[in-house]
């Protein structure tokens, strides 16, 4: 009789983490933990698993609700059906993440299914395979998941510029198309425009020291990336920790341009379109009074170096598909 009762008593472990499992999907639900969208897979995934204006943290809501009932009852291998169910559905999310983009809040939902199986199997005291075989299919299905939202959140280095910025730009301080463009681009210091170095050259690191310490002191940044590039041999190169750091810095921002197939620099990524492009994609295209001969064709009008976009000219910089190599930067007055 006493086993039988104790058989029948409610899990108590369970019932907690189903009611936090419950209360993390409603939640979100609601609308009430965007501080946790920190990663590019929310927004995503609020918008792709969205019918008929219920999102997918119905779902989760929906599924705890219903594992607590057998839980609060005693009936543990109804529960533990129901988690294994719920288990293997998030099995089958995660992979689909591991495969796109990662959302830190499903991860968050994705623990508190794996510890309620957990809970229940040990409660069960069951051995049959198929669940230590999900289990396992679960963790190596929340790896890559957690690798890449690691990865995520550190993020790019940026030397200068608001969070929110219209446009980025990535460059490098030996690059002589990356010192113009960063020259033209730096003038308008209210312009909404965050940069973010990276290294071609072993000097370029005393460079983006240099520009550090001036911005440290309050100078603009057009004056301290001025000062970087002037004459780099003079400069000094962090050693010990500072280098490393830099160094680390430094290879984020590369493997993101090498994440998004960019190997020119400088790449100039925007949010949106700038007026001047548009202008310059609107406007018509003048209209020429006789159509030239082959032997009267401008060079930039050879194949291969057709203008795409009227009014802009062909694209330069540095890196390995550039048809120049950079090494020296033009001097400037």
């Amino acid at each position: 009789m006493f086993e039988i009762s104790r058989r029948n008593a409610p899990v108590w472990p369970a019932v907690f983490i189903a009611l936090a499992g419950l209360a993390f999907s409603l939640t979100n639900a609601l609308g009430k933990a965007d501080a946790l969208c920190v990663t590019s897979g929310c927004d995503l995934f609020n918008e792709a698993m969205t019918y008929k204006g219920y999102s997918l943290w119905w779902a989760g809501v929906a599924f705890f609700s219903i594992v607590l009932l057998p839980c609060l009852l005693g009936r543990r291998s109804i529960a533990l059906a129901i988690a294994g169910f719920g288990l293997l559905a998030d099995t089958l999310l995660l992979l689909f993440m591991a495969f796109t983009v990662p959302c830190l809040p499903c991860l968050g939902v994705a623990v508190f299914m794996a510890l309620l199986f957990t809970v229940l199997h040990r409660a069960q005291y069951s051995r049959n395979r198929t669940m230590s075989i999900l289990m396992l299919a679960w963790l190596i299905a929340l790896c890559p998941n957690l690798f890449a939202t690691t990865s995520e959140l550190m993020g790019t280095w940026k030397i200068h510029g608001p969070e929110r910025a219209d446009i980025r730009v990535f460059f490098s301080p030996s690059c002589p198309v990356c010192v113009m463009a960063v020259e033209a681009l730096a003038k308008d210091p209210a312009a909404a425009i965050a940069f973010y170095p990276v290294a071609e050259k072993e000097s370029d690191r005393a460079s983006l020291a240099a520009m550090e310490e001036s911005l440290a002191k309050g100078t603009s940044f057009l004056v301290a990336f001025r000062r970087g590039t002037r004459d780099p041999d003079a400069l000094t190169s962090p050693a010990g920790w500072p280098d490393l750091f830099m160094r680390w810095k430094i290879f984020r921002n590369k493997a993101h341009l090498h994440a998004m197939g960019v190997d020119t620099i400088p790449a100039i990524l925007t949010n949106g379109v700038s007026g001047n492009l548009l202008n310059a994609l609107t406007a018509p295209s003048p209209v020429p009074a006789a159509i030239p001969k082959p032997a009267e064709r401008p060079a930039t009008d050879a194949p291969g170096a057709e203008q795409l976009l009227p009014g802009l000219d062909a694209f330069s910089g540095c890196g390995q598909s550039a048809p120049e190599p950079c090494d020296e930067p033009e001097a400037r007055p």
